[in-house]
């Protein structure tokens, strides 16, 4: 098992010459990640680099130190409810989607047509003569295996389990139909892809997580629309990593001969599916949407009789940061992965900023990445609408002595990629190394020489940036 000792380059901080403008001080941000339990010794070597920012908890134990600095506050104890909300998970999948490119995540079908039903744009079964097995399936998309929290605020529960359900109606005519007549299955099912080490598919499989069957009892006899809810919820079992877990640095790295299994390929990831069962006859089925939430996050801002709740404890913990004038940013999601992850970013961004809080920012990771075929950084983007982009690369690996060109490359497309996006976007640069303590030796990244930190730190800059954050300035070394 890997132990992981973060060390920053201390040293390294006053050879980089970065060349600011005077007048652009104020408005540029220079700063590191710090520990989160780090000492007085390391917060003296931090006030000693001339650093005008941090990302560092926001408490009574840190709020001297950070008091002359530029804040983003990363809180990360379970009532810290910014980040407790704004890591939670949340999709809602529209019916009348009609994505017909059968490898591109989105809502699917095998019959049926779109609709207007009560004033509600929806898909149905008009037209259908017969039973359809997938009136609606899809969308086919990566969830995220694992919560993006700090585990031992946690008590080390971080496996996510989701609740899915679906809004819906059904037209018929109460003296034509028995009430015990079938209408539809609705299924949670998920699709994906045993994979050789290069990657190769050597085999499909598909795990039907939640099943249920409706009659024409469980539906509003006014044609209405209502929720449908299954049983129970899903999560994902161990089985279905370690490649799908690669948050947790304890399955990170597979034991020759075991299998791989990975779902951002196209064609897999989770489906939300309806199969029509019922006739002509049994009345006309309209689908609105599927949607699926975490159960210990999202699920508070879903109920009604919680949703208050949230949004006074998010108000409430903004107003406790009022003194707090200098918090830049609230740093709230640390790399989301998954589309789950994007509208509760979005949301509680909202509710901080209505509470006259600053904005939420994170850090994103795969950029130039497409998952599921969806160009997973231009989606966050688009959804979440950051006030302010921050993407992180880390291109000094444990497995080469220099950085190699192609990794430089990669980090110029990310950089034109992130300026296209947002022209003043923030870089997080690599600043660490993972150090294996069984093997005596660095571990997937290695602690970068000065010139390795200070050549993408000058090629961000020759980009646009208007905001550096080194990861990271901690306390332990190899």
């Amino acid at each position: 098992m890997k132990n992981l000792n973060f060390s920053v380059l201390f040293f390294f901080l006053f050879a980089v010459n970065i060349n600011i403008a005077q007048q652009e001080q104020e408005k540029f941000i220079f700063g590191s990640a710090i520990g989160y339990d780090v000492g007085t010794a390391i917060l003296n070597k931090y006030d000693e680099t001339g650093m005008n920012s941090a990302l560092w908890r926001a408490d009574s134990i840190s709020s001297d130190f950070l008091d002359s600095l530029n804040v983003l506050a990363y809180n990360v104890q379970s009532t810290d409810w910014i980040n407790h909300y704004a890591t939670g998970y949340y999709s809602k999948w529209e019916a009348e989607e009609n994505q017909t490119t059968w490898n591109i995540a989105g809502v699917k079908h095998k019959g049926g047509t779109q609709a207007n039903w009560q004033g509600i744009s929806c898909w149905s079964t008009l037209g259908l003569t017969g039973s359809a097995d997938s009136l609606m399936y899809g969308p086919h998309y990566s969830q995220s295996k694992r919560y993006w929290r700090a585990p031992w605020a946690y008590n080390d529960d971080v496996t996510p389990k989701y609740n899915a359900r679906f809004h819906m109606a059904l037209d018929f005519d109460i003296w034509e139909v028995d009430y015990d007549d079938p209408v539809c299955v609705i299924k949670v099912v998920y699709r994906y892809a045993e994979v050789d080490q290069n990657n190769q598919v050597e085999d499909w499989h598909e795990e039907v997580f939640l099943e249920d069957t409706l009659t024409v009892f469980d539906f509003p006899s006014d044609g209405s629309f209502d929720y449908f809810y299954f049983d129970d919820v899903y999560q994902y079992l161990p089985q279905f990593g370690p490649t799908l877990l690669s948050k947790s640095t304890t399955v990170d790295k597979l034991e020759e001969g075991d299998p791989r299994y990975v779902d951002w390929f196209g064609d897999s990831g989770i489906q939300f599916w309806v199969e029509w069962l019922g006739t002509p006859n049994v009345g006309t089925l309209y689908i609105d949407h599927a949607e699926v939430y975490d159960n210990f996050g999202w699920n508070d801002y879903i109920d009604p009789l919680t949703h208050n709740t949230v949004i006074s404890r998010i108000t409430n913990y903004v107003q406790d940061y009022s003194d707090w004038t200098n918090i830049k940013y609230w740093y709230a999601h640390d790399e989301p992965n998954s589309m789950d992850a994007f509208i509760p970013i979005r949301t509680v961004d909202s509710l901080v900023r209505d509470a006259g809080g600053a904005p939420l920012i994170t850090a994103f990771w795969e950029v130039g990445v497409v998952r599921n075929n969806i160009p997973i950084y231009e989606k966050f983007y688009e959804v979440v609408q950051p006030k302010k982009l921050m993407f992180q690369s880390h291109p000094v690996w444990a497995a080469y002595n220099n950085i190699r060109p192609e990794d430089f490359e990669l980090l110029r497309y990310r950089l034109q990629l992130s300026h296209s996006l947002q022209p003043d976007f923030y870089y997080m640069g690599q600043a660490f190394g993972i150090w294996d303590d069984y093997h005596q030796q660095w571990y997937r990244w290695r602690l970068p020489e000065p010139e390795e930190v200070r050549a993408p730190v000058m090629l961000a800059l020759a980009h646009g940036t208007k905001g550096l954050n080194l990861y990271h300035f901690n306390d332990h070394s190899p």
